[in-house]
């Protein structure tokens, strides 16, 4: 009696581990990874690959908090520079109207005062008038 324990692995799985063994050659020998396994760091990334596994985690899961927090200030950087140029429009804009107003009341009172100063030397009434 002969116990045969041999495991077949489906043919499905085989082709999955061609295609991706195909991609991972195709990665590794692109020109710009090359590049980056030649140099020391590369090396010792490819003798830990655990180490190389958790740096590429970190690094994919601190883009998102990056991400968001570069947005948060881009947005609040462009409303408060929207929100600073209404402000000013608004005080200029209250500005001119009060120097508009005091300039009026000041030409009226002036006239006023011309207009009665001129009749007084003349002798004429605000009544003949």
């Amino acid at each position: 009696m002969q116990c045969s324990n041999v495991t077949t692995i489906p043919k499905g799985l085989l082709q999955l581990q061609g295609s991706l063994s195909s991609m991972m050659d195709s990665l590794y020998y692109d020109p710009k990874v090359a590049e980056l396994m030649n140099t020391s760091m590369g090396q010792y990334l490819n003798g830990h690959p655990f180490l190389a596994l958790a740096v590429l985690v970190f690094g994919a899961m601190a883009t998102v908090p990056i991400g968001i927090f570069l947005t948060f200030a881009t947005v609040t950087f462009i409303a408060v520079t929207v929100g600073f140029i209404l402000l000013e429009v608004f005080l200029l804009s209250l500005g001119g109207i009060s120097l508009l107003c005091v300039l009026s009341a000041l030409a009226i009172l002036v006239s006023l005062v011309l207009v009665s100063v001129g009749t007084k030397s003349l002798g004429w009434s605000l009544r003949q008038i």
